[in-house]
Formats: C-alpha cells, structure tokens, sequence
C-alpha cells in the first residue's frame, strides 16, 4: 500500500458532526483531592455523560490487555467503512502527514482552546454537581520573550445533569454556591471578568518559545527531552513506575500539541514515539469538545492506590490534525466517590491554532 492509500485507510472520511451534548469534567474534583491540578483553557460543549459511559464500557473490555502494557494485534476499529487499522499504524500514517506539511512562521502563534469540568458543590444544605466552563486564548510571540498575552475568562457554572438541576433548585436556584474545601470556595454562577496578563509563556519543563522551536526531530533525544519536561507535569493519581513514564510521555504530548507551535518534523517524531509506546489502542467515531467527528489514540493508566483512567488524543480524521485531547474514568478512584466510569474529568479542544500576523487586541 501507498503512503497515500496508507493514510486514507487509516483516517477515512470525516463523520457528519453531531448535536453537541453537556459536558462532563472532573479536572477541579480531582485538584481538589489532592491529585493534577486545574489546566484552565476554554469553554467547550463535549460528548455527555452517557456517551462517554458507553464509550468507557466498550474500552474496558476492548482495552483489558492495554491495562496490563500489551495491546491485541486482533482489535479492529472502523471507521465509516474504512479498513481496520491499529493505533500504530494509525499514529504512523499520522507521521506521514505531519512531515510532509509545510514548515509556516509568522510573529505571533495564536491559540483558543476551549474546557469545561465538574466539581461538588454545596448551597443551603444541598450538595450537587456543576459544570464550569474557561475560555482562554493566547498569543505567543516569535521573538519578543515579554511579548506574550493569554485572554482567560471563567464563564461561570451551570447544573451538570437534569438531577443536579433539580437539586439546584431545591436549594433555592442559587446564583453562588460553595466548593467544599478548608476552607470552601465562593463560586458564582455569572461569568467573570476578562482577565488579561502577558509574560514570556513556559511550557512543560521550562520550555520557551526558542526551546520549542529547537527541539530535536530525532526520535531518541526528543523522546528525553520530553520525559524530562514530564517531569513537571502531575499525573491523575500516584502511579507505578511501568506507567509513569508513559503516561508522562502522553500527557507532554497532548499539553504540546494543542499549544505549542511544533515543527512538522517534530511532530512526526512525537507521533513516532507515542507509536512505539506499550498500551496504546485506537477508538473510532470519538467527538470531540465542539461535536466534531474525530478518532483518538488513548492508553489506559492504572493508579497506584486503585482506579484507571483513559487519556485520549483526538485527531481530525481527514488531516491527522490535533483536535484535543481528554481524560475518561474507566474505574472509580478510591477516595474519589464523585468519579464514575465514563466520567470526563479532564478535557481541552483546540479551537483555532496557527501562525498569525495580527496581535492581541489588548495590545
């Protein structure tokens, strides 16, 4: 087969976008337990509880040998028709892709993503859960190290489920309700305001705007270079060393990809490396934040303490382009009662991203 033919096979067709559902996150839950903190970004819409549960039933079984380090040469995953693929395969016709783009500079690298999560909340007796959602943009410069501005707004909370809506109205429809915590936190439901800073941008590992752009392109030191900035990065939950690596390796990459302006060589390495990992399984037919059509490359991580969680990469099915990137509960986190399987509790969707020309407003 062709590298055209290759990566047809493997990426198909775009699926016709669907409603857009409630989202379900978990990333402030699990801050406020002790585990990886908030990544503030922006306001999304994701695929709703029950489809992320359905989609975590099917997983579980299908990603039963994942969770051990292996993954089963025997799945298949389709996609509108296409051929079967592995998550290997699938990473290294994305590799394919990515090399072949063309190298684009500009002054500014501008960025939206968009995210929403769930927290427990208590007002006037009743406890229930809210989603809340961020929006943040930035734009990072090409040469100017203090030329840097991020636009975040928090656009407040709103019932997670029909349930917590009911629940939020016997506690009287409260416009602010409470974070339990020591102590707990005011949070209103109105958005907040525009909040606008600026300062040279640091990615994982200390990493600026001239460390991103010379990142090596050569599988072997890059793959350091990113274990060393992984280093940085907390993980869900305490996790045994087999998974740490990995998961830190997946987690640089995602954090990486839907902000930082990486080569087309370096992004073909990336993928390389993700291909090479133990673990990793290919989902079809995933939609991401916005509603889109997309399929992820997701590996299983098991806590230490108990619990496992999926972390999913969402591609664009017809360009191999980073669409986001998310976190599902396959089982429940000791400790952590909020989170149930198929939960969503850490999510981001790259809105828009590329070079640009035209600065911040604010500036």
């Amino acid at each position: 087969m062709d590298e055209a033919r290759l990566i047809r096979a493997f990426f198909g067709r775009p699926a016709p976008p669907a409603a857009t559902v409630t989202a379900r996150g978990r990333a402030a839950a699990l801050a406020a337990a002790g585990g990886s903190p908030v990544r503030r970004a922006a306001r999304h819409r994701p695929p709703g509880r029950l489809m992320m549960a359905a989609t975590a039933a099917a997983v579980a079984v299908s990603l039963a040998v994942a969770v051990a380090g292996t993954t089963s040469a025997a799945r298949r995953d389709r996609s509108d028709g296409s051929p079967a693929a592995s998550a290997r395969q699938f990473l290294l016709a994305a590799a394919s892709f990515a090399a072949r783009r063309p190298q684009r500079t500009g002054r500014y690298w501008h960025v939206l993503i968009h995210e929403s999560y769930d927290t427990p909340v208590e007002a006037s007796g009743v406890r229930f859960t809210v989603t809340l959602e961020d929006r943040q943009e930035s734009w990072t410069s090409a040469a100017s190290r203090a030329d840097d501005t991020d636009i975040y707004q928090s656009l407040g909370f709103r019932p997670a489920t029909a349930a917590d809506e009911a629940a939020w109205r016997r506690a009287g429809s409260p416009g602010t309700v409470w974070i339990p915590g020591a102590p707990p936190a005011r949070l209103p439901m109105a958005p907040g305001p525009v909040q606008v800073s600026s300062g040279e941008r640091i990615w994982p590992g200390g990493l600026n705007m001239r460390d991103v752009q010379d990142l090596p392109s050569g599988q072997a030191m890059l793959k350091a270079r990113l274990l060393q900035a992984g280093e940085h990065i907390g993980a869900p939950t305490r996790l045994p060393a087999p998974d740490l690596g990995r998961y830190r390796l997946f987690e640089v990459a995602a954090v990486l990809f839907r902000s930082a302006p990486l080569s087309p060589a370096v992004t073909a390495a990336v993928f390389r490396i993700l291909a090479g990992l133990p673990g990793i399984t290919k989902i079809s037919n995933v939609r991401d934040g916005e509603g889109r059509s997309g399929s992820a490359v997701a590996m299983v991580v098991r806590a230490a303490g108990g619990g496992t969680v999926l972390s999913r990469l969402i591609l664009d099915p017809a360009t191999g382009n980073i669409r986001g990137d998310s976190e599902v509960v396959i089982t429940p986190f000791p400790g952590l009662p909020w989170l149930q399987p198929g939960d969503l509790f850490s999510d981001h969707t790259v809105v828009a991203q590329g070079w640009t020309g035209t600065a911040p407003k604010s500036s």
